[in-house]
């Protein structure tokens, strides 16, 4: 009886200590988790709080943007990073979705054409392939919202090869 009580103690702290590592079939960031990540990287979130997404262009016409302070949106940043290969010196590779999400909205459902509707979406792509890095405004996709917890983003972007065309995420 002793070693039984034991065991199941013993199973009981493995279990636990292995929820804590893992999170499940998500990959987790504190109580951000990041779904529908390639297997060949890795996908955190981010979240801004008070902050807005300010979009502008740079000198040589590239897309840039800062967060401002908005007691009435977060910014959420889904970003992968690919594992790099390794004998090669340049293979990092990382892409973003950079979403603003407006507090207080319950349910949230925009179709089509994302930066068309208000919705400031951007999609950042980062790696060793000239001229087709930077941020790109998202041409077509949806953005679902439900209870101020749960999120998905399909997307479409023209100007570059992506790898990420859909993305969820849950704040918790």
């Amino acid at each position: 009886m002793k070693y039984s009580i034991q065991l199941l103690n013993t199973i009981f702290f493995l279990s636990l200590l292995t929820l804590s590592i893992s999170c499940g079939s998500a990959k987790c960031n504190d109580k951000l988790i990041a779904k529908d990540c390639p297997d060949d990287g890795k996908c955190t979130v981010t979240i801004h709080k008070n902050k807005s997404l300010f979009v502008k262009t740079d000198d040589l016409g590239k897309l840039l943007y800062e967060l401002q302070d908005n007691a009435n949106k977060d910014i959420a940043v889904y970003t992968y990073d690919r594992t790099p290969p390794k004998d090669v010196m340049d293979g990092s590779y990382r892409e973003e979705v950079i979403v603003e999400l407006d507090k207080g909205q319950q349910t949230i459902v925009l179709s089509g054409g994302l930066s068309k509707s208000g919705t400031k979406v951007l999609f950042g792509r980062f790696c060793y392939c000239k001229g087709f890095t930077g941020y790109y405004k998202i041409a077509s996709g949806n953005l679902t919202a439900l209870d101020e917890s749960v999120y998905s983003v399909d997307f479409k972007v023209t100007e570059v090869p992506q790898i990420l065309e859909k993305i969820q995420f849950s704040i918790k």
